[in-house]
């Protein structure tokens, strides 16, 4: 009993099972390539966002702190207080000039001390107007001297023209619009006829907000109250993901925006460079699967039915192509040959046969 034939897989077949494979695997990747973009961009929006947070609480933190430091100072709650308002009384009684510097040079000590624990961005002061006196320091080392003078100069040309309201009474900061785009934020406070305050550049606020994201392309902004623009920092980034969020102690709001880097169009560009490259593999893999049958498959085919019609007796055989499989040519030759002969031999066989047959029928007929 034969055994049941196996059955063969066509060129096509194999195409078939190629294409079954490849186009679900570019599909899978490319949803796997978009779902990390997207995760990729939702982390760094979670990890800005909570820096922000942070940031934000610590600001909130320093104001409300600055607050309670300026108040005690003016109601001489504490030891240091009571030190400040004496600093501030011999300099606004004294006439010895050694005595008066003195003082100024301890008080201005003081708002260093004040700048050193809060931050080297806060400026610390006092002016008093019967003398004409500005005491502070610039502990901003980002600030040169000279800019420093121009908005101690603002600051005290605005006193003198009391353009500056004292807001003892409330915890919030005033945004001064100074000459020349000298902008700063300031809180201020008056008693016995004595100005106190302390006053922050607007960029330097937002600074550290910038500074965190160095890596990335990210702009910070400052918002007033009426969600008017009053500073920036970083370039203009345009289709990145954008947090705002306000100040509880102070009135501004801040706006920030980290790029993405493109990142979905890097990702869909590099889907395309890779779905073309499968595709070529694929077109490649295509002629290779014509070349081969042309070149290999098809004249083993053929050399198989030429054996197929040996087994079945026909003693047809096609030739194979001598530009195609030289090897299979020869075999094919040879076999050409083989059945030359045989047929020679069995026109020669059935010749002699015939002879045989002719040579007995003589013999019957004489006899």
């Amino acid at each position: 009993m034969r055994g049941t034939k196996k059955k063969m897989n066509s060129i096509r077949d194999y195409v078939k099972w190629i294409l079954m494979v490849l186009v679900p695997l570019i599909l899978i990747y490319s949803g796997i390539s978009v779902a990390s973009a997207v995760s990729f961009r939702h982390q760094i929006e979670d990890y800005a966002e909570t820096f922000m947070d942070f940031y934000m609480q610590q600001i909130d933190d320093t104001i409300s702190n600055i607050n309670s430091r300026m108040s005690m100072f003016v109601l001489s709650e504490n030891e240091t207080g009571e030190n400040l308002n004496k600093y501030i009384y011999v300099i606004e009684t004294t006439d010895n000039m050694a005595l008066c510097n003195y003082y100024s040079n301890q008080l201005r000590d003081v708002f260093l001390m004040y700048s050193a624990e809060y931050g080297t961005y806060y400026n610390f002061f006092s002016f008093l107007p019967e003398k004409g006196l500005f005491i502070g320091a610039n502990a901003n080392n980002h600030m040169e001297p000279k800019e420093w003078e121009t908005y101690r100069e603002d600051i005290i040309n605005k006193l003198e023209t009391q353009s500056l309201v004292p807001n003892s009474g409330t915890q919030y900061w005033q945004l001064v619009s100074g000459e020349n785009g000298y902008n700063y934020i300031l809180k201020l406070y008056y008693f016995n006829n004595v100005y106190v305050g302390c006053w922050i550049r607007p960029e330097d606020l937002i600074e550290p907000l910038e500074n965190a994201f160095k890596d990335y392309r990210n702009s910070v902004y400052l918002y007033d109250a009426d969600n008017s623009l009053i500073s920036s920092k970083g370039p203009d980034v345009s289709e990145a993901a954008a947090i705002k969020e306000s100040f509880r102690t102070i009135p501004f709001k801040v706006e920030m925006t980290i790029a993405d880097y493109g990142l979905f169009e890097k990702t869909f560009l590099i889907n395309m460079v890779l779905s073309l490259i499968a595709l070529a593999i694929f077109i490649t893999i295509l002629f290779s699967a014509a070349v081969l049958y042309k070149r290999v498959m098809k004249p083993i085919k053929n050399f198989s039915d030429n054996l197929e019609n040996i087994e079945k007796k026909q003693l047809h055989m096609d030739k194979i192509a001598s530009n195609e499989l030289v090897e299979l040519e020869q075999a094919n030759a040879k076999f050409r040959q083989l059945i030359q002969t045989i047929t020679a031999l069995q026109n020669k066989v059935y010749e002699e046969e015939m002879k045989k047959q002719m040579m007995y029928m003589e013999y019957l007929k004489r006899k």
